[in-house]
Parts: C-alpha cells; structure tokens; sequence
C-alpha cells in the first residue's frame, strides 16, 4: 500500500498524492522460470485493474500472456486518473456516466532485436460527465472509443484507433477523432475535429490554480496524410482542408513572463501550407501583426519534422527590453 505517490514532469503534476494498493495472487515455478498470476488487483486512485495470464523467461527471451480489465463502471473512476493539473479537489466533483476497459498482452519479447508482444486495449466511455458542486457549468455528453492494437513484432506495428471523442463543454459541444498507423517508420495519420473552445467558460467549469484566460476557439478541420507523402511534397496525395479561429484570447500564468493576447487569427488548412490571416498579436507591450504561411504542421505535430513558416509581420512597438527579461523604461 502507497498511501501518497506524486509524479511530476516539467512541471506538471501527473499524479499529486495519489494511492496506489495491490492485491497479489503469484506463483513461481523456478523449473520453467515462469510466473503465474491469479485473481490480481492494482488500485489506482479510483481505478481497479484486474489482472491473470503468466510471464515465462528462457534467456534473452520472454513469453507472455496477460489479460487485464476494470470490473467498475463508474466514470468517476477513469476520472480519477486525470493529471492533478486539469483537476483539483477531485473528491468533490460529482460525476455521471460509465465506461468499460479491458485488453491483453500476448506474445514474444526480446528486447536485443526490438521484438514486442501483441497487444489489444480497449476503452469506452458512454455518456460520461463531470461537475464541480460550487460551479455553474460542467462537461457532459463525453462518450470515448478508443482500441489500441498491435501484432507481433515492432512497435511501428501499433494502430491508435480512436473512433470517436465527443462531449460538450460548457454547452459547446466538441468531437474528434484519430486513426494512427506505422507509427515509427512512417506515421501514417487520418483524423478529424470540430467544435468550440469558449475559453472564457473553462474557468466554470474546471479551476486552474495561477492561470488567467479567456476567449474563443472555432475549429473545424481534417487532416489525411502520411510522413513520406509531406516529406517528398506530394501534395497531391495529402488531404488537410478546415479551419481554426480565435478570437479575443488571454492568457497570463504564474509560468508566463509576460500577458498573451490574440485579438484575432484564421489559420487555413490546406495540403501544401496552412494560411496564417488576420492575426493580431500582443505580448506584453509589444504587438505584431502577422500574415503569410505555416508549412510542414502535420510533420510537426505527427513526427520529427520541422515546423517552418514564410510570414511578413508588422509592429508599431517592440519592447525588447520587455521581451528579454530586461526592465522598462517608462519613459
């Protein structure tokens, strides 16, 4: 039993004094070298795993074959593995809806020639939601399906199938969704999303401890596309077409040096580029207004590539003194 665990990462708590407890059933076979597990338990915050099969070892290889679910239906218990960072005073939201989780490990690892187990996983949320009692607005509707399976062998044998992604945030309903193929060798990607983002709502919603923002998002756009197609530009053979704006955003943080404000922006998708339009820009004193094209977002977003840009910006005043730490003259 762990009573309190915390992880943190550039800052960010993944967990923050959460309890992790286990129920072992084992048995070890010295012969064989292999490891069997019966009615196994691991509890995470909320969240109860089962778990069987057993795990044998013979050199440099290993055999194995595992079999894991959540017996529970309730929402609240996938809920509780959001990051400490996106979800305070956890105990007091009420939530609604049910999910289901369960998948296997099967196969062969041998770690000297990257060779992995197969692999299926499954999760499903249904009519999920969550509120926090002193705050006049929540998220609904949230319904996930999401399978991640892998054959025998490497891991560019992984395909992130999220079939759908939807819930409604603040009466804003939002939906997304994701095929990932060949994930390492050339990452081959389809997805969707629409929806909007009212910024100036979150805060009813979900408290942020040293965060100021407001302002809205509109997006509506797809994006189909492999790695090799954007590297060798053809274009032909790419689809992105869609859509984000923002509107009248704010930002300011305790990480943040300086105040952000995006008055307005349009970002056009399309195969070669995106379009950058209409983007007012201020941070701190210091305004820019910018108007051109993004390249190579998808190779950025989706692998190692390089994001690039050929933008023609305008200001009335840069601060640099401001922008670099220094202090400014109010004269």
């Amino acid at each position: 039993l762990i009573d309190a665990i915390t992880a943190k990462a550039s800052g960010v708590h993944y967990l923050r004094n959460a309890s992790v407890s286990s129920d072992f059933d084992v048995e070890y076979d010295q012969r064989s070298q292999r490891i069997t597990f019966g009615d196994n338990n691991l509890y995470l915050n909320n969240l109860r795993l089962y778990f069987e099969g057993w795990i044998e070892s013979a050199e440099e290889q290993m055999d194995l074959d595992l079999r894991f679910s959540s017996p529970g239906t309730d929402f609240k218990e996938v809920l509780s593995l959001v990051p400490a960072v996106f979800l305070h005073d956890f105990e007091t939201v009420s939530t609604n809806g049910q999910f289901s989780l369960n998948g296997n490990v099967k196969g062969k690892y041998t770690a000297a020639d990257e060779n992995y187990p197969a692999l299926d996983f499954n999760l499903n949320v249904n009519n999920g939601g969550f509120n926090y009692p002193d705050l006049p607005a929540g998220i609904d509707n949230i319904s996930i399906d999401l399978n991640l399976n892998k054959t025998q062998g490497g891991l560019d044998n992984l395909v992130i199938d999220l079939k759908q992604a939807n819930a409604k945030i603040a009466e804003n309903p939002f939906s997304l969704r994701l095929l990932l193929r060949t994930p390492m060798s050339d990452p081959n990607v389809d997805m969707a999303a629409k929806g909007r983002i009212d910024l100036s709502s979150l805060g009813s919603i979900v408290p942020v401890e040293g965060v100021n923002y407001s302002g809205r998002i509109d997006a509506d756009f797809k994006i189909a596309a492999k790695q090799s197609d954007i590297d060798n530009e053809r274009y032909e053979k790419i689809g992105a077409k869609g859509l984000i704006v923002a509107d009248k955003l704010h930002l300011e943080s305790d990480s943040l040096p300086l105040p952000i404000d995006l008055a307005s922006a349009r970002l056009e998708l399309q195969p070669q580029n995106a379009r950058l339009s209409d983007c007012n820009l201020r941070i701190g004193n210091s305004d820019f207004q910018l108007d051109g094209f993004v390249n190579n977002i998808t190779g950025y977003v989706f692998g190692d590539g390089i994001l690039e840009a050929d933008v023609k910006h305008r200001s009335t005043l840069i601060d640099l003194n401001e922008l670099s730490g220094g202090t400014t003259d109010p004269e």
